[in-house]
Protein backbone atom coordinates (compact mmCIF):
# COMPACT_ATOMS: atom_id res chain seq x y z
CA UNK A 1 0.00 0.00 0.00
CA UNK A 2 1.36 3.40 -0.93
CA UNK A 3 0.86 6.44 1.28
CA UNK A 4 1.35 10.12 0.57
CA UNK A 5 3.77 12.19 2.70
CA UNK A 6 4.47 15.90 2.92
CA UNK A 7 8.02 17.28 2.92
CA UNK A 8 9.28 20.84 3.03
CA UNK A 9 11.93 21.62 0.40
CA UNK A 10 13.48 24.69 -1.10
CA UNK A 11 11.59 25.33 -4.34
CA UNK A 12 14.74 25.60 -6.47
CA UNK A 13 16.08 22.32 -5.04
CA UNK A 14 12.84 20.53 -5.97
CA UNK A 15 12.83 22.08 -9.46
CA UNK A 16 16.43 21.01 -10.14
CA UNK A 17 15.81 17.53 -8.73
CA UNK A 18 12.67 17.11 -10.84
CA UNK A 19 14.60 18.03 -14.00
CA UNK A 20 17.43 15.63 -13.19
CA UNK A 21 15.12 12.76 -12.29
CA UNK A 22 13.03 13.36 -15.41
CA UNK A 23 16.19 13.13 -17.53
CA UNK A 24 16.74 9.69 -15.93
CA UNK A 25 13.17 8.63 -16.59
CA UNK A 26 12.24 8.82 -12.90
CA UNK A 27 9.56 10.66 -11.00
CA UNK A 28 10.43 12.50 -7.80
CA UNK A 29 8.52 9.88 -5.79
CA UNK A 30 10.38 7.01 -7.45
CA UNK A 31 13.75 8.68 -6.82
CA UNK A 32 12.92 9.24 -3.14
CA UNK A 33 11.79 5.61 -2.89
CA UNK A 34 15.11 4.47 -4.40
CA UNK A 35 17.01 6.61 -1.89
CA UNK A 36 15.05 5.17 1.04
CA UNK A 37 15.47 1.59 -0.24
CA UNK A 38 19.24 2.07 -0.64
CA UNK A 39 19.48 3.56 2.84
CA UNK A 40 17.63 0.62 4.38
CA UNK A 41 19.64 -1.95 2.38
CA UNK A 42 22.99 -0.45 3.43
CA UNK A 43 21.88 0.43 6.96
CA UNK A 44 23.32 3.90 6.41
CA UNK A 45 23.11 6.78 3.98
CA UNK A 46 24.15 5.65 0.49
CA UNK A 47 26.74 8.43 0.30
CA UNK A 48 29.29 10.06 2.58
CA UNK A 49 28.16 13.08 4.60
CA UNK A 50 30.80 15.45 5.94
CA UNK A 51 30.68 18.87 7.51
CA UNK A 52 32.32 21.72 5.64
CA UNK A 53 35.25 23.51 7.23
CA UNK A 54 32.98 26.51 7.90
CA UNK A 55 30.41 24.30 9.63
CA UNK A 56 33.08 22.65 11.79
CA UNK A 57 34.41 26.10 12.72
CA UNK A 58 30.92 27.33 13.71
CA UNK A 59 30.38 24.18 15.80
CA UNK A 60 33.72 24.65 17.56
CA UNK A 61 32.90 28.27 18.37
CA UNK A 62 29.46 27.27 19.67
CA UNK A 63 31.09 24.85 22.14
CA UNK A 64 33.19 27.65 23.69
Amino acid sequence: MKKQYKVHLDESLKTEADALFESMGLSFSTAVGLFLSATIKKGELPFKVAATDAARERAAKARL
